[in-house]
């Protein structure tokens, strides 16, 4: 089943994504630079290895599709050699070295394999109805059995340590909520990792709703263990009330994050992926629709309360006002062939590498970022230790 190989390939796929699906850089010609391209290109083709093991019809596709770019990178990159400037047509070996430079960069094809893969995923969820945000969070059985001996390890610790305490109250019952706490918050964070999944910008209704419940069974436990304490009488428990503080704000965090992580996704789809330009139309159709579904796809982040997510939109609104830019100067040189084959042909391509560059590999570093900076901000809560303080495995309690 297609769900059942990403989950088996996800590291690799991750893998191959990071290696391969960056801004390779120019290549000279020079012995320097084609030692550092073969030296990428045999890390990049070590990270495709992995995946060909895979039935799957789509993994196929996709990993057909990156090794075919591959190799036409590297039969780009061998034909480019140092300018002669013992020749008159240095101008003219200058252009054909940067036609071959944009070939010999498999960046941009490999994201695009890889983020079509990701639309046959989502679209085979869609056929099948599957809820794909817990299984993906959760690794099907495997996190849910990790969470729960999470759990159990809790219950354990605390009987040892905090439950073994001379003014200890109902030490088994309270064990039983502590474990649960723990268990609980761990799906959770699992589930909010599942929102972040690199590259794939296919979140829907249903995975929020996953979340939604998820928080509640956690705030379920929470309101448990509450009342265990106070029937302990034990309100006081500094362990117990440091968890209650980082929790708030890790929840405060999560919920405030789930408000806009739709529309974040719908952005990241609309706008990370730049369509196949037919060669002889001078209104570029498609990349002026790439333009329009991008700048209508980021609308909805403009009344966005947080101001990491404002600050997204404004980069994305940014970002694409240049690409818009941009495609207005490929248009002023005619269609894509008249651009490629005429007396312009270096400032066409130049433009189209901006464009390739600012459409892809600039809006990827953006939600990047984004994801990245909210899992730090969730990081410095130092959950995990404030859980390990509260069931006794670390520190004072």
């Amino acid at each position: 089943m297609i769900l059942g190989d990403y989950i088996n390939h996800a590291p690799a796929i991750s893998a191959m994504y990071k290696a391969c699906g960056g801004i390779w850089g120019s290549v000279s010609g020079s012995s320097e630079d084609l030692a550092k391209f073969d030296n990428m290109m045999a890390t990049c083709r070590s990270t495709v290895m992995p995946l060909t093991d895979s039935n799957d019809t789509a993994m196929k596709t996709m990993v057909a599709s990156v090794n075919t770019a591959l190799d036409a990178s590297d039969k780009a990159a061998k034909q480019i050699v140092p300018l002669d400037y013992d020749k008159d047509d240095v101008q003219a070996q200058e252009e054909r070295r940067d036609d071959l430079s944009v070939k010999a960069d498999p960046g941009f094809h490999v994201k695009d394999s890889i983020e079509q893969y990701g639309r046959d995923l989502r679209a085979e969820r869609k056929a099948l109805h599957l809820d794909w945000c817990i299984k993906r969070a959760y690794k099907t059985e495997d996190a849910q059995k990790d969470s729960a001996e999470d759990g159990a390890k809790a219950r354990k610790a605390y009987l040892k340590g905090p439950g073994k305490a001379d003014n200890a109250k109902n030490p088994e019952a309270t064990a039983q909520a502590v474990g649960n706490v723990v268990q609980q918050w761990y799906l959770l964070d699992a589930t909010v990792d599942a929102l972040n999944i690199e590259g794939m910008g296919s979140l829907e209704t249903v995975d929020l709703d996953d979340l939604s419940a998820v928080l509640q069974t956690v705030d379920s436990a929470n309101q448990a263990l509450s009342k265990q304490m106070e029937t302990n009488g034990d309100n006081d428990n500094r362990a117990f009330n440091d968890y209650q503080s980082s929790y708030a704000t890790d929840k405060a965090l999560i919920t405030q994050y789930a408000t806009t992580i739709l529309a974040v996704s719908n952005s990241q789809s609309a706008c990370s992926y730049l369509p196949e330009q037919v060669s002889s139309d001078s209104n570029y159709t498609a990349y002026s629709g790439y333009v329009n579904t991008c700048s209508a796809a980021l609308k909805p982040l403009a009344n966005a309360k947080a101001k990491k997510t404002l600050a997204l939109y404004s980069k994305m609104s940014a970002n694409v006002g240049k690409s818009s830019e941009i495609l207005t100067q490929l248009k002023a040189l005619g269609s894509p062939s008249e651009g490629a084959n005429g007396p312009h042909g270096k400032k066409y391509q130049q433009l189209r590498a901006q464009l390739d560059k600012n459409a892809g590999y600039k809006i990827s570093e953006m939600f990047e970022d984004y994801n990245s900076d909210f899992q730090h901000t969730r990081s410095a809560l130092a959950m995990v230790d404030v859980l390990n303080k509260l069931s006794g495995q670390s520190g004072d309690v």
